[in-house]
């Protein structure tokens, strides 16, 4: 399924968020959530941004310098500010 899909249903309340779960820990794939968000974002979202926000600081709370870690793949500065 198409990112922009799955985006707009989790947005509509179509899907729930334990079903893209995976999904979630890919910074790009947040990033777009927080672009949709952005634009119109209201209290059935609150549950959404409350997941994002604890996987952001999960994603700072890594060791940098642990090799199993890619950082760039995961942690962006600017993602943890949207949220």
């Amino acid at each position: 399924m198409d990112k922009e899909i799955i985006i707009n249903a989790l947005v509509n309340g179509e899907i729930e968020l334990e079903a893209i779960e995976k999904e979630l820990y890919v910074c790009d794939f947040r990033k777009m959530i927080y672009r949709k968000l952005h634009t119109n974002v209201s209290k059935q979202h609150i549950n959404i941004i409350r997941k994002l926000m604890v996987i952001e600081i999960a994603e700072r709370e890594k060791d940098p310098y642990d090799d199993e870690i890619v950082i760039e793949e995961t942690y962006r500065f600017r993602c943890f500010f949207w949220s």
